[in-house]
């Protein structure tokens, strides 16, 4: 009895071990069997996604608005200075000299002026007028006195020469009032593409007195 009941057992466990395998084994055969799946992320979840990524962040608050509200700078670029060329841009540098031209001279006084013209040349660039002179009393059928006088020097351009010549007033380029004597440095205006003529006159304010006049002046140019 009791080895028919062992029996028994033994092939029940057997049975079991048996079923347990074969349960196993049909498992992992359909494991293999059955193919591999990938699940693949859905096109509108994609679409979403690249949305969200091409959005710009937005920042708020008070310095955040003030930046977001400024506009783009407008840069106007001026056209270039158009320059006319006039004979003034002619003027080139001064006509090279050995030496300056001179006013060494003594002029009579009998009437109200006397003049002594000189000419600076063309493309001078900066003229200049130095110099002195001296004035005395003219004695007629005398030796020359040594009796001081005074007149008053005019540096003239021919239109001003031309009103003085006729009584008008006369606006002088330069001018030295009354006086025995007088030294002088003056620059004269750039001459341009031709030369010009100046005079230098010898005013007396006192005509019924003749006078004499011992000028000696430089041109430098």
């Amino acid at each position: 009895m009791k080895k028919l009941i062992g029996s028994f057992l033994a092939g029940c466990i057997a049975l079991l071990g048996v079923l347990y395998v074969w349960t196993h084994m049909r498992h992992v055969a359909a494991r293999v069997a059955a193919p591999s799946r990938t699940t693949a992320p859905a096109p509108e979840a994609e679409y979403a996604e690249a949305q969200l990524a091409n959005q710009l962040v937005t920042v708020t608050g008070p310095l955040a608005d003030h930046v977001l509200s400024q506009k783009p700078a407008v840069v106007e670029t001026a056209p270039p200075e158009v320059h006319d060329v006039t004979t003034l841009d002619r003027v080139a540098k001064s006509p090279a000299r050995t030496d300056s031209p001179t006013l060494h001279k003594t002029l009579e006084v009998t009437g109200s002026a006397a003049s002594l013209p000189f000419e600076i040349p063309a493309h001078a660039s900066s003229p200049k007028l130095r110099g002195t002179y001296q004035a005395f009393v003219r004695q007629a059928g005398s030796p020359p006195s040594q009796e001081a006088a005074e007149v008053e020097l005019l540096v003239l351009n021919e239109q001003q020469y031309s009103d003085l010549i006729s009584g008008r007033f006369v606006d002088a380029l330069f001018s030295a009032g009354n006086a025995h004597a007088q030294e002088v440095d003056f620059t004269l205006p750039p001459t341009l593409d031709r030369p010009a003529k100046y005079y230098l006159a010898f005013r007396n304010g006192s005509p019924s007195t003749e006078k004499i006049v011992h000028a000696d002046f430089r041109i430098d140019f």
